[in-house]
C-alpha cells in the first residue's frame, strides 16, 4: 500500500485521482503475452509492475494502450520506476522517443542501447539495462532476470 501511494504521487496530476483496476496479473490470468494484450486492449493509461525472483520490484507508467505495432508509441509523460529495494522515478530524458513497444514476441519500455524493461513472450524472463529514453540504470536485480510476477493496472 505504501509503495502504491508513493507511485500515485509520481504520476502526472491529471491521472492521480483516477480509479485503478487490475487488468492483467500472471497470478490471476496465467502466463500469456496474448492474454496481456487482449485484456489491455483499449486501456490507454497503465502501470506495468514487475517483480523478479531476487526481490526487485520495478515498472513503467505508460500513456498509450499496449498493442502489437512495428513502431514505438507513447508520450513524454511516460516514466519508469523502482519500488524495491528502493523507490526511484526516472522521467523521460528527451534523448529519444522510444517509450513503449509491443511485438508478437515481447513488450519493451524505453530504448537506445538497452530497454529499461523488456519482457519475453513467455513472460518468464526479461532484461533491463541502462536506458537512454529515461536516463535509467538497470531496474531489475540483474540485467537478465527471471520474472516472479507481472501486473498491469489501468487508470479509468
Amino acid at each position: 500500500i505504501e509503495q502504491m501511494e508513493s507511485l500515485r504521487e509520481a504520476i502526472p496530476a491529471m491521472y492521480r485521482m483516477r480509479e485503478w483496476s487490475l487488468v492483467y496479473s500472471t497470478k490471476r490470468d496465467g502466463i500469456s503475452l496474448k492474454s496481456l494484450y487482449r485484456l489491455a486492449s483499449g486501456k490507454s493509461v497503465t502501470v506495468l509492475a514487475v517483480s523478479d525472483f531476487n526481490g526487485a520490484i520495478f515498472g513503467a507508467f505508460c500513456t498509450e494502450a499496449w498493442k502489437v505495432d512495428s513502431r514505438y508509441c507513447g508520450t513524454g509523460e511516460s516514466f519508469v520506476f523502482t519500488l524495491a529495494p528502493t523507490g526511484m522515478k526516472y522521467a523521460w530524458s528527451g534523448e529519444n522517443d522510444y517509450y513503449m513497444l509491443g511485438s508478437a514476441d515481447s513488450i519493451a519500455v524505453g530504448g537506445g542501447s538497452a530497454h529499461a524493461i523488456r519482457l519475453e513472450e513467455d513472460l518468464l524472463q526479461g532484461s533491463s539495462g541502462e536506458c537512454e529514453t529515461f536516463g535509467s540504470p538497470p531496474l531489475a536485480s540483474e540485467n537478465m532476470f527471471k520474472v516472479r510476477r507481472i501486473e498491469l493496472w489501468s487508470m479509468d
